[in-house]
C-alpha cells in the first residue's frame, strides 16, 4: 500500500474545493460532530484551526476517525449537496453534480479505496447503478451519488457506505430499479467433525482466459461468501460484470469440510464447469428457463473447476494454504 496516495477523505475535501468551490474550513464545518469532546470544544469548533484541520482531518487515514466524529452522514451530503447548488458553491446545476460524482469524482474516489485496499469495484459498482437506476428523479439520483461518496469518504469504507446508501435508494427509486432476489441464510448446521480435511478455497476472476487480480479467499464461517454485482456483506465478491445479478451466488463450507454453491435466484444463472472432465453443471438456470416447480439445489465444487456467472463472469476455484 502506497501510503502517501491520496485517501478517500483527502479525495472529499479535494473534489469540494476543486470542482465546487467550497473550502476545507466550510467543509468541515458541514460534516464534523458539534458534540464537545476533551476540552469541551468540538471538532466542527476547531475547523478554523488549518493545521489541525489538515493533519488530523482531511489527510486521515481509513481507520484513524471513528463514525461519531461527524454528523449523520445523509446530513452531512445534504448540506454539502445544497452548498454546490447555491452561491456558496458555484450554483451547479443536478445535471453537473450527477455527472461528477459519477464521473471524475467517482473515479477519485475508487482510486483513494484501491490505494487503501478498500472494496473500489463495489463502490464503482454502486455508483453505476445510482447512475442507470430506472424510477429516479434527477435529484434524488444526484443526492445520492453525493451521499455515497460523501460517506465513503468519511467512513473510508465503501463497503459500509455502499450498503446504506443502496438501502436508502430502494426505497427512493422504488423495487422495480432492484434486481430482486431471496438471499438464503439457512445454511446446513452440520456438527464440524475436526478430523475433516481443512481445504481452503479462493477465487481467481478471469478475463480473456488469464487470472487477474488477487485471490479473493472463500469464508469458512458460516456465512459462506457472497458474490454480487452490489454485494455488500463482509467477505462479498463485487468484481463482476453488469450482468450479474445484486445477489447472485453464495459458496459455502460445510461442517464435514465440504464447498458448495447455491444460486440466490439470480437474474442470469451460474454454471459449474469441472476442472477433470469440463462437465458443465447448471447451478441455477437463468431465470426465464425456471418452471413453476424449479427447486434449487446447491451444487458441490472443488479446486480446479471454473464458475461462470451469469453471460461473461469466470472465476477459476483454487486450493490456498490454511
Amino acid at each position: 500500500m502506497a501510503v502517501d496516495n491520496e485517501t478517500p477523505c483527502g479525495v472529499l475535501f479535494d473534489t469540494f474545493k476543486g470542482f465546487a468551490g467550497i473550502s476545507n474550513r466550510d467543509v468541515a464545518v458541514n460534516v464534523l460532530s458539534d458534540r464537545p469532546i476533551a476540552g469541551g470544544r468540538s471538532l466542527q469548533q476547531r475547523a478554523d484551526d488549518k493545521s489541525f484541520l489538515s493533519r488530523s482531518i482531511v489527510h486521515s487515514k481509513p481507520g484513524d476517525l471513528p463514525a461519531s466524529a461527524f454528523v449523520p452522514f445523509d446530513k452531512a451530503a445534504y448540506a454539502l449537496f445544497s452548498a454546490m447548488r447555491s452561491s456558496q458553491g458555484r450554483g451547479l446545476s443536478v445535471n453537473q453534480i450527477s455527472d461528477h460524482f459519477s464521473g471524475d469524482g467517482a473515479l477519485a474516489m475508487a482510486d483513494a479505496c484501491r490505494n487503501y485496499q478498500l472494496n473500489d469495484v463495489l463502490y464503482l459498482n454502486a455508483v453505476q447503478y445510482l447512475k442507470s437506476a430506472s424510477g429516479a428523479n434527477d435529484v434524488d439520483r444526484a443526492y445520492l451519488l453525493v451521499l455515497l461518496f460523501v460517506e465513503t469518504g468519511l467512513r473510508q469504507d465503501p463497503r459500509i457506505a455502499a450498503e446504506h446508501v443502496l438501502s436508502m435508494a430502494e426505497r427512493a427509486f422504488g423495487s422495480k430499479s432492484v434486481t430482486q432476489t431471496s438471499v438464503v441464510t439457512d445454511l446446513p448446521q452440520t456438527e464440524e467433525d475436526e478430523g475433516f480435511e481443512d481445504v481452503r478455497l479462493a477465487l481467481f476472476r478471469v478475463v480473456g482466459n488469464r487470472m487477474r487480480g488477487s485471490a479473493y479467499v472463500l469464508n469458512t464461517d458460516d456465512e459462506g461468501t457472497e458474490i454480487g454485482y452490489l454485494a455488500t456483506a463482509a467477505n462479498s465478491i463485487a468484481d463482476v460484470e453488469q450482468t450479474v445479478s445484486r445477489h447472485h451466488l453464495l459458496i459455502y463450507r460445510n461442517g464435514e469440510g465440504v464447498w458448495y454453491a447455491r444460486g440466490l435466484n439470480s437474474r442470469n444463472g451460474s454454471v459449474l464447469v469441472s476442472g477433470e472432465d469440463r462437465t458443465r453443471t447448471v447451478i441455477e438456470p437463468p431465470r426465464d428457463q425456471r418452471g413453476d416447480g424449479y427447486v434449487a439445489q446447491d451444487v458441490r465444487l472443488q479446486a480446479g473447476d471454473r464458475l461462470e456467472l451469469a453471460r461473461d463472469t469466470v472465476f477459476m476455484i483454487v486450493q490456498v494454504d490454511a
